[in-house]
Formats: structure tokens, C-alpha cells, sequence
């Protein structure tokens, strides 16, 4: 009986081996694909296509830590006419990205972007929707770590039918949100901007 490296089963135990590695750097490839994909389309690649209106909810809304500078996309939208909304939880769960996410509305308010914050209790929900055609929903938040870190899930669908159910969804939870100003973080002290310039700088650890 063979042993060692001439044992059959040794052999085939090493071949197994061979193709799982093989196999695991395919998916692995795959992966990185999809990956790059998602943040290439979602949620930057509804903004990319839109004509008309744009709306999302989103519960942090840090943008200028996710890809491609989107608060300057967002803005540049709103001043070309694009009608983009955005409604925000006006209760948070977490004070501090609560604050960093108010931090970026005067920017964006001042460009033309409205801003809504939901009263009624805390908004967790995540979706866009396009010119009544393209829809998302899922769990992906409008910042670094679900574009870049996080194994985030999310639909992406074409359709009048779905589009128009998520954003009547929408208008319903406009309605019962407040206009943001883009004076919500008051007039900050010195110490106040130091800290608010610490928090982007670190945003994409939250």
C-alpha cells in the first residue's frame, strides 16, 4: 500500500485542495466585482441617471466621506434643476452621527437640496427612488463604511409599478417630516467646529 505523498488518497486530498483555493480566488474576484459595482450604482448610480426628481431616506447621511465627494454630486444635481429630496430621522439612535449628519445640511440647503427630518419617532429606512422608474431598497446607508467595508444588501428595480410604491412611501413620510433649515447645528463655538471637523474626519469609522 502506497503512503505518504504516493497515497491515492493523498493525492486526491491535495488536488482537492488546489481547486478549493482556485475556487475560492474565483468567488473571492467575484466578490471584489460586485462590490465595486454596488458602489459604483448604488446609491450614486440612481443620482448619474436621474432626469427629474430624486428622492432618498436614509438614516446617516455622511456624504462627504463616501465615494466621489457625493455632497458636490447632490448639490450639482439640486442646481441643475434636479428636484432631490432627502428625509432624515429627526430622532436618532446614535447622537453623534445624528450631529454629523445636521453638520452637512447647510451645504447641501443652500444648493437647492431639501431636507427633511422624520418627527414622528426614529427612521431606519434606506432607499431611493428615480424618475418614477428606478427604485432601491435595502440596507445601505449613505456612507463610508456600508459603500466600502460593510457586506450591505440591496434590490435595485426597473419598473413604474414598484418605483411609484416606494415613492408614495416617500411622500407619506414627508408629510409627517420637518423642513430642515440648515441651521439645525446652530451657531457652533470654536471648540464646536473643532470637534464637528474631527467627526468627518473620522466619519467613515462610524
Amino acid at each position: 500500500v502506497a503512503v505518504g505523498a504516493d497515497n491515492y488518497a493523498t493525492r486526491i486530498n491535495n488536488e482537492a485542495k488546489v481547486h478549493r483555493k482556485a475556487s475560492s480566488d474565483i468567488m473571492d474576484a467575484l466578490r471584489r466585482i460586485v462590490k465595486w459595482v454596488t458602489i459604483a450604482i448604488v446609491p450614486l448610480g440612481a443620482l448619474l441617471m436621474a432626469s427629474f426628481i430624486l428622492l432618498l431616506t436614509n438614516p446617516g447621511l455622511t456624504p462627504a466621506a463616501a465615494l466621489f465627494q457625493a455632497t458636490a454630486a447632490l448639490t450639482t444635481a439640486a442646481k441643475s434643476g434636479l428636484d432631490v429630496r432627502i428625509i432624515t430621522p429627526h430622532i436618532p439612535d446614535k447622537k453623534t452621527v445624528f450631529f454629523l449628519t445636521r453638520s452637512y445640511y447647510k451645504p447641501l440647503v443652500e444648493h437647492g437640496v431639501k431636507i427633511y427630518e422624520y418627527t414622528p419617532g426614529f427612521m431606519h429606512s434606506k432607499t431611493v427612488v428615480t424618475d418614477d422608474l428606478f427604485s432601491v431598497v435595502g440596507s445601505i446607508n449613505f456612507d463610508y463604511r456600508s459603500l466600502y467595508l460593510h457586506m450591505e444588501n440591496a434590490v435595485w428595480m426597473y419598473g413604474e409599478d414598484m418605483a411609484k410604491k416606494v415613492r408614495d412611501d416617500f411622500l407619506a413620510l414627508q408629510k409627517v417630516s420637518t423642513p430642515a433649515t440648515g441651521e439645525e447645528v446652530g451657531r457652533l463655538s470654536l471648540i464646536g467646529k473643532v470637534w464637528r471637523s474631527i467627526l468627518r474626519a473620522l466619519s467613515p469609522l462610524f
